[in-house]
């Protein structure tokens, strides 16, 4: 339950929007073994009051129902290596693929509808097929409690296809493939980057890093 403003600059001569908004959004799923996979079928409904919308209509109500399902399994395998610049004591390789169908219907209060303050007001009617892929490279470092299990790497992949892509996603059936990187080359030093590479001939579109070391409590850079 909010209160939601926005400020516009005032050589745009634009006057400041602000609105109450409810929002309940309730998920009900049921993860059951199918094989080596885990499918885990969801339904759920979502309700979201405005005190008025775009158009200043008063006391506005917004319906959703989402259904699907997700598919996810989760496989490794194990080499018996040490040292090096990971300072390796074992590596294991775990990736955990994923695909999920989202299909949500019946939303008559559209995005153009609203005042768009934040994603909540940007939920609509879509159909999509979520395809995600995460990596682990995990080590054995020894810690003052014993030895405990350290991703060393880990990287996520993630990108969607939309059925119905005219409505859904401006005509593009697919969405940038998007990539997250952790890399920790020990308790001091790692590096996190991020990067969106689009399908249809744009390239990289974002692309970010960041290094951090941390040799002690007293120093962090």
């Amino acid at each position: 339950f909010s209160h939601n403003r926005l400020e516009v600059d005032e050589d745009l001569d634009v006057a400041a929007r602000g609105t109450w908004r409810a929002d309940a959004d309730s998920l009900l799923e049921y993860p059951f073994p199918v094989g080596p996979f885990t499918l885990t079928p969801f339904a759920g409904l979502r309700y979201t009051w405005y005190e008025e919308d775009l158009f200043e209509r008063r006391n506005e109500d917004r319906f959703g129902f989402t259904h699907g399902a997700t598919l996810a399994m989760q496989a490794w395998r194990v080499w018996d290596v040490s040292g090096g610049l990971f300072d390796l004591d074992g590596l294991r390789h775990v990736v955990y693929p994923e695909i999920t169908f989202r299909n949500t219907i019946g939303v008559e209060l559209e995005p153009d509808e609203l005042v768009q303050y934040d994603p909540v007001d940007a939920f609509d009617d879509v159909q999509v097929v979520e395809l995600r892929a995460r990596n682990l490279l995990q080590t054995v470092r020894q810690r003052d409690t014993g030895p405990a299990i350290e991703n060393i790497v880990d990287l996520d992949a993630r990108t969607a296809y939309f059925p119905n892509a005219g409505r859904d996603h401006g005509g593009d059936p697919w969405s940038d493939l998007e990539l997250d990187l952790i890399v920790r080359f020990s308790d001091a030093l790692q590096m996190a980057a991020d990067a969106e590479l689009d399908w249809y001939g744009k390239g990289l579109e974002v692309a970010n890093y960041a290094v951090g070391y941390v040799p002690s409590r007293a120093f962090q850079a």
